[in-house]
This record gives structure tokens, sequence and C-alpha cells, in this order.
């Protein structure tokens, strides 16, 4: 069923609320199953907002459209952070990492669009500072380089570069992106400190011994590591999200 129609600030006010409501369960102690009712709640409003948001774009409103993608990226941001107080109760820990890393980048997303911006600096450094307590930091990450031909523009689908649109920015309640790329070969792979991905980690260094230790529980694993040079090894997860260069939804 569709929302009925309501005033701008009707929906700002049912914004607020609910994420006012949903930050006091932004902590592992709280219990999961309420944790859970939250994201239901939000995922609810999102549905909404979207709908307002369409309408927005047919009367092309820019401003109501960005407004309506802010609150999106704000809820999606909610909804990736209480999941991982949920996956970390789970012990499913390398999945509550990529959604920290997801609440990042949908509050980066929505910093990026022009108005009230109040609070959500305070809340990115509350993500940051999870991230620094709950996680042991990795001051490695994999990395893999693509050659790639080509690729459009998911605002106009012009091929990217012989429009104006800008890859980051948003137009019309939506985000830019550069789509349907057309990977041609993986040209390297590289450990880097400064990753395009940080879901991108290193998931296992070696022992003394030869053995695989997991980077993230600290425990020893059972796989044996082959070294040509005796030195440390490390490995992870090579995966590259180049092709698809944000996790922020297009619509």
């Amino acid at each position: 069923m569709e929302p009925k129609t309501i005033s701008i600030k009707k929906v700002t006010e049912k914004y607020n609320a609910i994420i006012d409501e949903a930050l006091k369960f932004n902590y592992l102690v709280r219990d999961s199953e309420l944790q859970q009712e939250q994201i239901n709640i939000i995922s609810q409003f999102i549905k909404e907002v979207k709908f307002y948001k369409y309408q927005a774009i047919e009367k092309q409103y820019e401003p109501y459209a960005n407004m309506f993608f802010h609150f999106q990226c704000v809820s999606n941001s909610l909804i990736s952070i209480l999941s991982m107080w949920i996956k970390l109760k789970k012990h499913n820990y390398k999945e509550a990492w990529n959604k920290i890393i997801d609440a990042q980048e949908y509050l980066s997303t929505a910093m990026r669009i022009e108005g009230d911006q109040f609070g959500l600096e305070n809340l990115l450094n509350e993500y940051e500072k999870i991230e620094s307590v709950v996680f042991p930091g990795w001051k490695l990450y994999n990395s893999s380089g693509f050659i790639e031909k080509g690729g459009k523009c998911s605002k106009c689908s012009s091929e990217y570069g012989k429009c104006e649109h800008l890859e980051g920015l948003i137009y019309m309640g939506r985000l830019c992106q550069i789509i349907e790329r057309i990977p041609i070969t993986i040209d390297h792979t590289a450990v880097v400190e400064h990753p395009k991905d940080k879901r991108c980690i290193i998931e296992w260094i070696s022992t003394e011994d030869g053995r695989k230790r997991d980077y993230i529980t600290w425990k020893i694993l059972d796989e044996k590591v082959e070294s040509e040079n005796g030195g440390m090894m490390m490995g992870g997860d090579r995966k590259s999200t180049r092709l698809n260069s944000s996790h922020i939804p297009l619509s």
C-alpha cells in the first residue's frame, strides 16, 4: 500500500523520531530481537521515503528529492550499524565488519547532500570509535587492480565522461556512479594501507611455525602456510568492488 500524502514537515518529524529511537539500540548489550524490530521499522520507513522521493523526481523538485535520499542513506546507515551488533553476537565477525563499513559509507554519502547535517559528523565519529574498539585494526588491506573498458553514467546512461555528471555526486535524489564497466584483465594484486574498499581485509597471518592465525579471533587455524622465503605471510579476501564502486543503492 502506498503511503498517504503527508507534508514535508510530517515526514521530517517521523524521520527524526525514528532516528532518535533507533540510536537507543546502538549498543552491544541491547537485545538482538529489539534491534531487529528497529531494523524492520526503519526498513518500512525507507519504503515510504522512496515513494516520496519518486514523487519529487516526477515533479522535478530536486531539493526535496535530495532531502529524501538523505533520509534514505541515514536510515540505511542505522540498519547497517544495528545489523553489525546482531552479527557480532552471532560470532559472524567478518559480516559484522562489512556492516560497519556499510554504515560509514551510507553516512558519508548522506553528508554530501547540501542542507542540515546536524549530528551526522558526531555519529560518523561514533562509528569510527566503535570500529577502533570492537575490531583489531587493520593496518594493511588487500587490493586488486583491474584494467577496464568504458562504463556508463548511472544518471543518464550515456558513456561516462561524455556527459556533465560526475561520479560520487547526488543528482535528483540519486547517486551518480559508473556502471556496466567491462573488465579486461586483472592488472595486479597488492597489500595497501588505504584501500578503495575496506572490506578487503587481511583475514589471516602466519605464525612462526607456519600455521595460519585468524586475524579477527586470533585463533590458530588447522591450515599450514607454505612460505618460500620463510617470512611473515598474510592472506584474505582480495575481492575488488571496483566494478561496483559503491554499495549505496542507485535508486
